[in-house]
């Protein structure tokens, strides 16, 4: 099992080429050195941190929260075609308006997280020989909760086992001995 922060950048990534931003297939799921040699624009995702609480004491759950970056870069440049100036500003507002609207498509990517937030970007322009350069820093965050503490822990961890008991009007009551309750958080019941 991969780590949960790994499987996170590579998910984020991959809704982000899926929702065809003007990076296009020009994003990473991890920082890269030199990035716009690959052309631009261009962004990378990328952890920075995780902190872990205690939410609940028995059985240990804990709350965890992990800093994401995504970091996206954007040139100044002539449109030929179009006969136009591309700021590299306006790039940058269009690559964050978009990797908000993928975020907010599904914040808790398929309940896997419980909320997955920007909390605010940091942007820096820079010169690359006559090139204009721009960054932009989208800061993430992303709670999700899990069972035991180590280096590769998923939402969920193990399976979890419940009575249940409902009635249907019209019907007698019926008692289920278990439900099964997967790490897709998918329920299977079991009739005794």
């Amino acid at each position: 099992m991969s780590h949960f922060r790994r499987a996170l950048r590579r998910a984020l990534a991959t809704r982000l080429v899926d929702a065809e931003t003007l990076a296009g297939a020009r994003i990473w799921p991890s920082r890269k050195a030199n990035v716009w040699r690959e052309g631009l624009p261009a962004a990378c995702v990328y952890t920075e941190s995780d902190s872990w609480a205690v939410d609940s004491s028995s059985p240990r759950e804990y709350r965890v929260t992990i800093s994401l970056l995504v970091e996206t870069y954007a040139e100044t440049r002539y449109d030929v075609a179009g006969g136009a100036i591309i700021t590299a500003d306006d790039e940058l507002d269009e690559l964050a308006e978009q990797v908000r609207r993928a975020i907010e498509l599904d914040p808790t990517f398929g309940g896997a997280l419980s909320d997955l937030r920007i909390m605010r970007s940091e942007l820096e322009v820079f010169a690359d020989g006559e090139r204009l350069l721009a960054c932009e820093r989208l800061n993430l965050e992303a709670d999700y909760y899990c069972t035991e503490a180590g280096p590769d822990l998923g939402p969920i961890s193990e399976f979890l086992k419940l009575n249940a008991r409902w009635d249907i009007p019209g019907g007698e009551a019926t008692t289920l001995t278990s439900a099964t309750v997967d790490a897709e958080r998918r329920v299977v019941f079991t009739r005794p």
